[in-house]
């Protein structure tokens, strides 16, 4: 069985209800004069389960992708699709249990620019770690399921308000170099958010199967994401978003101002920030990894996402960069449960109301 093919009703790759652009199935759409068309492949590894007494379950963390065009969300769930779009520059994303990485693409007239998307759910500590975007490979085996491998991810300009003079810019995934302009330093931040736990309603469909293949007791027509930051260095807006940015900045001390959206979709008021201040050297790489840890609820009949925390953990002076992203921050094992192992709690007050 393909791990793109999905194995419940209710997974299968579909558009988005927030979509802007057509989604057909895969393989169906046609480029044109007007139109080039994405070809997805979004895929899964892992599977848990029932294991014997003196075992502990096997259980998979949540991880349906959601795929974002140019910050919209546009396809949800696992499978093959096609999206017609205009020509022109499109930023795609994916965040699935967590922020997995970007690409940009150049649509041209009459192309077909193909991406695949696997989410490694298993259940260990490399969860959330283990995942590939990035042009299609024969085989997505777990010792190549690093992003990071991927060498032909641009460099992407990062806007500022007012403009940083030098630029800054968003980096690949894969271990850089960045120039550092002459009598400068560099501000380096792993933006990220990463699902730590998940709180159910009430224990419906976690008997299941899709509960050890999803992480998830039931689907979702409209699945939640999580909005880009809003960052400021100093009194500069940065055009922030969930990747490596790479600003340069004089030599002493900086101060960044973070607001993360306290829950999924569009129309939150509510913010959690984080503060922080930097020492920067000359020549030299200053890196934060600053990450979002994130709560799943299922109330029932849909799905969000709360922003438990922001954290942020200072690295080393360096003049090189390491893969994006770091290792996923432990789960949080919220309301005193461990369920076997499992990944999830359900909220037993609100099902006997």
């Amino acid at each position: 069985m393909s791990r793109f093919t999905p194995l419940v009703e209710g997974w299968e790759a579909r558009a988005h209800p927030r979509a802007e652009h057509r989604v057909l199935p895969g393989g169906t759409a046609r480029p044109g004069p007007d139109r080039t068309v994405l070809r997805l492949r979004l895929g899964k590894v892992g599977e848990g389960g029932w294991r014997p007494r003196n075992m502990p379950d096997g259980w998979v963390y949540p991880g349906t992708p959601v795929v974002l065009i140019d910050g919209i969300p546009c396809v949800q769930g696992f499978g093959e699709v096609d999206v017609a779009l205009p020509l022109g520059g499109h930023d795609v994303e994916v965040q699935g249990g967590g922020s997995r990485g970007w690409w940009r693409i150049e649509a041209g007239t009459g192309g077909i620019v193909e991406l695949d998307f696997v989410n490694d759910l298993t259940q260990d500590r490399t969860s959330g770690r283990r995942w590939y975007f990035g042009p299609p490979v024969r085989r997505h085996r777990a010792r190549h399921m690093r992003s990071s491998r991927v060498k032909a991810q641009p460099w992407q300009p990062l806007d500022a308000t007012p403009a940083l003079e030098p630029p800054g810019a968003i980096a690949p995934m894969a271990p850089s170099r960045p120039e550092v302009p002459t009598g400068c330093g560099a501000l380096v931040i792993d933006l990220r958010w990463e699902l730590v736990w998940q709180r159910l309603a009430h224990p419906e469909g976690t008997g299941l199967r899709q509960m050890p293949l999803y992480g998830e007791p039931l689907p979702s027509r409209r699945r939640p994401w999580l909005e880009r930051p809003t960052l400021l260095v100093d009194d500069t807006v940065l055009d922030a978003r969930w990747a490596r940015l790479v600003i340069p900045l004089r030599p002493g001390s900086h101060a960044i101002d973070l607001a993360v959206p306290a829950t999924s979709g569009e129309d939150g008021d509510d913010f959690v920030s984080h503060q922080d201040t930097v020492a920067i050297a000359a020549g030299r790489l200053c890196r934060r990894s600053i990450t979002a840890e994130v709560l799943q609820v299922h109330d029932g009949e849909d799905y969000r996402l709360d922003v438990l925390a922001v954290t942020s953990e200072a690295h080393r002076p360096a003049r090189s960069l390491p893969p994006y992203p770091a290792t996923r921050p432990p789960l949080r094992r919220m309301d005193g449960e461990d369920r076997g192992h499992r990944p999830y709690s359900v909220d037993q007050a609100h099902f006997e109301h």
